[in-house]
């Protein structure tokens, strides 16, 4: 567990200073730990929002960069135009 996951569980205020800098590895990671230890609602909740943001951040970069050209759908890759 990092340093971050670590400090981000110590306490609610130490959450919220800390997640917008987790990554989606330490998001899960944090999920895992308090699931398996304190077991904090509002603490599991707050992580699971943030996971979810994560996601949608990252499915709307790779949207766009389907749409604008900088990302080849694997099955498209392969086949040439004509």
């Amino acid at each position: 567990m990092t340093d971050n996951v670590h400090k981000a569980l110590k306490s609610w205020r130490s959450l919220v200073s800390t997640l917008p800098s987790l990554t989606a590895e330490e998001v899960l990671a944090a999920i895992e730990r308090e699931k398996n230890g304190k077991r904090r609602k509002t603490v599991l909740d707050r992580l699971a929002r943030r996971m979810t943001r994560l996601s949608e951040i990252q499915a709307s970069t790779f949207y766009k960069d389907l749409t604008h050209g900088n990302h080849c759908p694997q099955d498209d890759c392969d086949r040439s135009e004509g």
